[in-house]
């Protein structure tokens, strides 16, 4: 609308106006917006394409309660084999006091056979790993699974690569996120770090556009 974008809060049913637009969510939110505004910006085609063939790994988060017990440290790296499939553990009671007792394990990109686990048999497996790791005594008294199955990007050579670019003629639509290659730079995977650097070049082409310092 005469030049400015148009943004709709649902929840508090107002419209707020803006120059510009970064976009800086998931790939599948980016996704979902800017098929919104396709019809009317068919210059989005190609980002559309590059989101549409982004794919994911999914994490595991499995939590063991062990009552009384304290890592001497707040998290490890954890040496993972097929059989001990665990890569890091986090103690919980370091964050919270009363978390105490409660190891948080991470498995991220795992293999297909530890996606066919049954969750009572992954947890029993990383116990075990576990008390190789640190000479448990004890069993746990609970666990809990959590799968996340498009927790993170997939980061192999086909991965289309997609910039922090201008989206449309005029540099008011930006992007911005862990899956942006920043001036078509190396391919980074989906980190914080990765995102910092796709947040810092979209803000700097957004100023550069308007002349700004």
């Amino acid at each position: 609308h005469a030049n400015q974008w148009q943004l709709t809060l649902r929840t508090q049913e107002k419209n707020l106006r803006h120059q510009a637009v970064i976009l800086a969510t998931s790939p599948s939110t980016s996704l979902n917006f800017l098929k919104t505004i396709s019809l009317q910006q068919p210059k989005l085609a190609q980002t559309i394409q590059a989101l549409s063939e982004m794919t994911y790994e999914s994490i595991f988060t499995v939590y063991l309660a062990y009552p009384g017990i304290r890592l001497a440290k707040p998290f490890y790296a954890l040496e993972s084999t097929p059989q001990a499939p665990g890569q890091f553990v986090f103690d919980r009671g370091y964050l919270q006091a009363q978390h105490r007792g409660i190891l948080a394990i991470i498995i991220s990109a795992p293999d297909q056979h530890i996606t066919q686990l049954s969750h009572a048999a992954l947890a029993q497996q990383l116990h075990q790993q576990l008390q190789q790791a640190f000479h448990l005594e004890k069993t746990y008294a609970w666990y809990r699974v959590i799968h996340e199955k498009q927790a993170t990007l997939s980061s192999h050579t086909s991965r289309p690569k997609l910039s922090e670019s201008v989206l449309l003629n005029s540099p008011s639509l930006l992007i911005a996120g862990d899956f942006i290659t920043p001036n078509n730079s190396t391919l980074y995977p989906a980190t914080l770090e990765s995102a910092v650097r796709s947040g810092i070049a979209a803000a700097q082409a957004l100023i550069t556009s308007r002349g700004a310092p």
